[in-house]
């Protein structure tokens, strides 16, 4: 009956799950189909989590990142917390560095050389709000909303440069990448595009969700989304070059003594647009 928001997976079977209502919980899934609650601790408005040895930084939408001590999970222990966000939403820990996606300051890069004392060390204002990010070796990929999936070089860690961008259809909400490959979700459908050049990121597939796409994660050609009430599977088929469409007449509507419908074709691509076999059965 719980609503959670972000999870982190810890190992062994435990997780730790983040709710908007003010909680850090701590589960055992080691023995399946059984849920075992360990602890939780109160973290107002919480969001994101990164995790840093057995320590776990966990945001929230308040402004602030909280070190939490997760030595023993039957008893966290709050450390102590970090000024200075503005809303952030989720975050990578990769080394000595935690870079976060903040809808309002962009992408957020930390210090966190000494575990115990996270320093702010640069905001990157992003092309949209930043509410989710994947790295994937030294390349960031930012889901910022209206503007798409906008991609980061971290060849300098604590200077991301921003390389390019893709918009598609409305608000990106969740991205995550497996080597070149990356997926985003935009709460209506699912994207894979080829970032092999992180200059000129090329969209390969897009497809409608069930529900409300709300998060997508990445392994190898197969992304797992998390589609409201359901869990998706989706797996891209890199041998199918072009998209295949069945129109019934029912897609266009012509009023009354109208002779002409107009039918919008987007295409995605950087090839030109061909079609193939197009064809009318009614007169």
């Amino acid at each position: 009956g719980s609503k959670f928001d972000r999870i982190e997976v810890l190992g062994a079977g435990m997780i730790a799950l983040t709710s908007r209502k003010g909680t850090l919980s701590f589960y055992d899934l080691s023995k399946p189909p059984v849920t075992t609650e360990i602890s939780k601790l109160s973290i107002a408005d919480a969001s994101g989590m990164g995790r840093k040895g057995d320590l776990l930084y966990v945001l929230s939408h308040q402004g602030t990142m909280s070190v939490v001590d997760i030595t023993s999970l039957k008893s966290p222990k709050l450390l102590g917390k970090v000024n200075g966000l503005s809303a952030p939403w989720d975050m990578r820990v990769v080394g000595d560095r935690a870079y976060v996606a903040d809808s309002i300051l962009g992408l957020v890069v930390l210090d966190v050389s000494k575990p115990l004392e996270p320093k702010l060390l640069k905001s990157i204002a992003t092309l949209g709000g930043a509410q989710d990010l994947w790295i994937e070796g030294e390349v960031a990929y930012v889901a910022v909303g209206g503007e798409g999936i906008e991609v980061f070089s971290l060849e300098d860690p604590d200077t991301p440069k921003s390389l390019s961008s893709v918009a598609w259809d409305s608000a990106v909400v969740s991205v995550s990448a497996s080597g070149s490959l990356v997926w985003g979700v935009n709460h209506e459908s699912i994207v894979a595009m080829d970032a092999s050049d992180p200059t000129n990121p090329v969209p390969l597939a897009t497809m409608k969700t069930p529900k409300w796409a709300l998060h997508v994660f990445a392994k190898g050609n197969v992304a797992y989304v998390a589609d409201w009430t359901h869990a998706q599977v989706y797996y891209l088929n890199r041998s199918i070059k072009a998209p295949s469409s069945e129109i019934s007449p029912g897609t266009l509507y012509f009023t009354s003594g109208a002779k002409e419908a107009t039918l919008n074709v987007a295409n995605r691509g950087i090839a030109p647009l061909q079609f193939s076999g197009l064809s009318v059965s009614d007169p």
